[in-house]
């Protein structure tokens, strides 16, 4: 019994982990367009750093804001540690101050439970943020 509980559990540990890494991509991808001062230029990208809704000017230059917010986080945890990698994920892509160009996830990510959901609910919101910014589906 005990050699199969390790079994499973060692299968979810490498499902999990795939998933993780499944999503690294998708944060680069995130962090390339939201921080390309050119993504904003589609008035369809909804961004609360707008200057005014519906307008390409921006109060804040998302390029220096995320980098700032990524030397404040430092290095992200790898997908060897999905949790940690998970807070820190959603960090990045709800900054503070925000971008507004994201759903918001943070509470969700305290309130799921376990990993499973929390890595979930990342991915959703990258995918969901990323249609933003290629101007393809508003928030």
């Amino acid at each position: 019994d005990n050699d199969e509980e390790d079994d499973d559990a060692e299968k979810r540990s490498r499902r999990v982990h795939r998933v993780a890494t499944s999503l690294i991509p998708l944060l680069e991808k995130w962090q390339s367009l939201a921080s390309d001062v050119g993504t904003y230029e589609n008035t369809n990208v909804v961004a609360g750093i707008r200057r005014k809704r519906g307008q390409p000017d921006l109060l804040r230059d998302p390029s220096r804001l995320l980098r700032n917010v990524l030397v404040e986080l430092g290095e992200g945890p790898g997908p060897e540690d999905p949790t940690s990698f998970a807070f820190w994920a959603c960090a990045v892509v709800n900054p503070l101050p925000p971008l507004g160009v994201a759903p918001e996830m943070r509470g969700a990510m305290l309130e799921a439970l376990g990993v499973d959901m929390r890595l979930n609910i990342l991915e959703r919101g990258i995918k969901r943020s990323i249609a933003n910014l290629e101007g393809t589906t508003s928030l």
